[in-house]
């Protein structure tokens, strides 16, 4: 297993309308479990965070979740931008893009298949 790289998942998660962070959710939890289940190493910051943040009233603002997603994408060895409605005006894909950029991490663009 120490074979396989780690993919990180960027997508846009927040908005004022809690029914489109809901469906972004699914959204990319249905994407990061295919890629589970064809056998990649996955990291979706979304997908494992948000029922947290849901239960314990974290919010969903990139500055809450900045150190561990920072700690993930450091040691991710692929990040992988979901590029669902909203991508381009994320801040949080935008600062996790820099960060990347910034520690050397290949990023692939995947267009939203579901």
């Amino acid at each position: 297993m120490q074979d396989k790289p780690l993919l990180y998942i960027a997508c846009p998660y927040s908005s004022t309308d809690l029914l489109i962070q809901k469906e972004r959710f699914k959204k990319v939890s249905k994407f990061a479990g295919q890629l589970v289940q064809a056998g990649n190493l996955v990291y979706s910051p979304i997908s494992h965070s948000a029922p947290m943040a849901w239960e314990n009233k974290m919010g969903a603002k990139f500055s809450a979740w900045e150190e561990l997603d920072y700690f993930y994408l450091s040691r991710a060895d692929i990040v992988i931008v979901y590029m669902l409605e909203g991508w381009e005006e994320s801040v949080g894909i935008e600062q996790e893009l820099l960060m990347a950029v910034e520690i050397a991490k290949p990023v692939i663009y995947f267009p939203e298949i579901f």
